[in-house]
């Protein structure tokens, strides 16, 4: 009777080298999909496509309300702390700061965060990342936000911000009806952050009128 031959030991080696490379590379682009999830999450708020920003959070989320004065405010306070115009287009960079390995580590990362400015001929400015900005969970195969943790001088400006959009609704849009709060805009005394809530509720109050549907008027007969 023949004997079944074995493989070849430096083919087995071979051959489990290339699996362990596969699972490698496997596992890293899983983990980097943290950081493109916290990109799309920042990108839909600076696009107003706030109800999209639901689609990144996790049920286990810490974040609080995540209305539109929240979303205002937090982006505001970023734009402030990275020394940002609030009229001012911006890349989110992020870097991953943790790392997630299964059945070994808990299913959690980290993620840093900062804003630069994209504008051309506009020097960057070599802005620091915030360490451990948000924090994400990993849920039905997925990552999703589970929270995001400002620095108290970035949790002040946000409180902030948030408290004058509240207190300053030039335009509110109630019922399919827009009313002013104010007949004349003296634009010669906007500060950074009123500028940037009256172009955001113009720009709600010009959606809603774009999405309206017209009268038709009845011809006589």
């Amino acid at each position: 009777m023949s004997s079944k031959k074995s493989l070849p030991a430096p083919l087995i080696i071979f051959a489990g080298f290339i699996l362990l490379l596969l699972f490698c590379a496997s596992l890293l682009g899983e983990n980097a999909r943290s950081e493109q999830v916290t990109k799309d999450y920042f990108n839909a708020i600076a696009e107003l496509k706030f109800s999209q920003v639901s689609h990144y959070l996790s049920e286990q989320g810490e974040q609080g309300n995540q209305d539109v004065a929240h979303l205002f405010a937090l982006e505001a306070a970023l734009q402030q702390h990275f020394n940002l115009a609030m009229d001012q287009a911006y890349l989110v960079e992020t870097k991953q700061q943790s790392y997630w390995l299964p059945y070994l580590l808990p299913a959690v990362v980290s993620v840093a965060v900062k804003f630069s400015p994209i504008t051309e001929g506009q020097a960057k400015q070599q802005s620091r990342y915030i360490d451990g900005m948000v924090e994400l969970v990993r849920e039905e195969n997925r990552w999703r936000i589970k929270a995001i943790k400002l620095p108290e001088d970035i949790q002040s400006d946000y409180l902030r911000a948030k408290a004058q959009i509240n207190q300053q609704k030039h335009i509110e849009i109630q019922d399919q009806q827009i009313r002013l709060a104010a007949n004349t805009i003296n634009t010669q005394q906007l500060d950074p952050l009123t500028q940037k809530l009256w172009l955001f509720q113009l720009n709600n109050a010009m959606t809603a009128i774009a999405n309206a549907t017209p009268v038709t008027e009845k011809s006589d007969n």
